[in-house]
């Protein structure tokens, strides 16, 4: 680890013009001194960007198979590793064995926080800490009612920073049907009432970012449009095909010589309101029934073929994997159609590695007085599962 006073080049040319600045070395200290550092000159942006409400993504979750099944395939493929808190020291790898199985860190925790990874854009884990210090356990908070730190109201609202550019806190909003289980951290932000969190307190995972913003993007956002779409063409393949074996039957009444009064008209609608396959009836033979037949569903399909396939390339996923069909490809395929998404999954697991690197293992090492240097020793280290314990995955920790 770097030094308070680590030499610094600074380029002040750079920073403010074409003046006859030079480029100096300073101390941390130093550039304090002069009112250089100490707190970031910028704002942060990408809060302006409409965004489409999590409730409505995760709507898409529990009720589209296409969209559960590619967030499902992140939470696998990044899982075909396992997550360990790993110490040289026989002592320190102990304690940390003993935290991890407490945690349920590949069981419980690391398959929810890729999931909202992949759904929402963010993972958010609060650590339940005992009066001590230790931490007992991570329990996970839902990324529909976690924000950071704003100030404002809907629209014009804007983030609140320290001076290192970091949320100053972190909330929950409360649903209006419940309550704060310690009222003296209820607060109201955005007009909403909310528990705040110090940020230490939670564990925070970012997948994407919109801007230089906190605010988390999956997924499953950017082909949110494409979703909708997908679901309207569906819902006419579906029409188109129940009226398949369900024709619309109609009967034409009166002919040359009948003329048809309302009461035959209405008598005839009557016996057709309810008609089935095992229905039998009488009509005079100036009535003509007719099938109004559905001549579109062929075209339909291929339409929706079109609208799967944007939702299986926003997904960043190869279609035999996203839509579980497999495409007629065999395992050893479907494995090298996997490997295209290996890039993703590295991402993943290396932005989960730094968040317990710098968010729950530096507590764990100052509440068990690990030795110094124990920053050398400790990390999160993923492992690749043998045949055997990718069978058991969700099993034991």
């Amino acid at each position: 680890m770097k030094e308070y006073h680590d030499i610094i080049t600074v380029d002040f040319s750079s920073i403010y013009g074409s003046q006859n600045y030079k480029s100096i070395e300073m101390t941390n200290s130093m550039l304090i001194a002069k009112g250089i550092g100490g707190k970031a000159r910028g704002l942060k942006t990408g809060s302006e960007i409409d965004r489409i409400d999590k409730v409505l993504l995760e709507q898409q979750f529990v009720n589209d198979g296409l969209v559960f099944n590619i967030v499902i395939k992140y939470v696998t493929g990044v899982l075909k590793y396992r997550g360990d808190y790993i110490s040289s020291d026989p002592d320190e790898q102990a304690i940390l064995k003993n935290y991890q199985r407490d945690f349920k860190l590949n069981t419980k925790v690391l398959p929810k926080d890729i999931q909202d990874q992949a759904l929402f854009g963010t993972s958010w884990d609060e650590k339940i800490f005992r009066k001590d210090g230790k931490i007992l356990r991570l329990s996970n908070r839902d990324a529909k009612f976690m924000d950071i730190s704003r100030k404002g109201y809907g629209t014009d609202s804007i983030p609140l920073m320290n001076n290192f550019d970091e949320p100053k806190f972190y909330v929950q909003y409360i649903p209006n049907n419940m309550t704060a289980r310690h009222t003296g951290r209820q607060i109201i932000q955005m007009g909403r009432r909310a528990i705040k969190f110090d940020t230490q307190e939670v564990v925070k995972i970012d997948l994407f970012t919109v801007g230089d913003s906190y605010d988390g993007l999956g997924v499953v956002e950017p082909m949110y449009q494409s979703i909708l779409n997908k679901n309207i063409v569906q819902d006419s393949v579906t029409n188109a095909i129940e009226r398949i074996g369900n024709p619309i039957v109609y009967g034409s009444v009166g002919d040359e010589r009948v003329y048809p009064s309302k009461n035959i008209i209405d008598e005839v609608s009557e016996k057709l309101m309810d008609i089935n396959s095992k229905t039998g009836f009488a009509i005079p033979n100036f009535v003509d029934l007719k099938v109004l037949e559905s001549k579109g569903a062929k075209d339909l399909t291929d339409n929706l073929n079109y609208f799967v396939d944007q939702v299986v390339m926003g997904s960043g996923m190869p279609r035999a994997l996203a839509t579980g069909a497999g495409d007629g490809s065999n395992k050893h395929t479907l494995e090298s159609l996997l490997s295209f998404l290996g890039g993703a999954f590295v991402m993943m697991r290396n932005n989960i590695s730094d968040a317990h690197e710098t968010q729950v293992l530096p507590y764990i090492a100052m509440h068990e007085g690990f030795k110094d240097g124990w920053q050398d020793r400790v990390e999160f280290k993923w492992t690749q599962r043998t045949p055997e314990e990718l069978d058991d995955v969700g099993g034991k920790e």
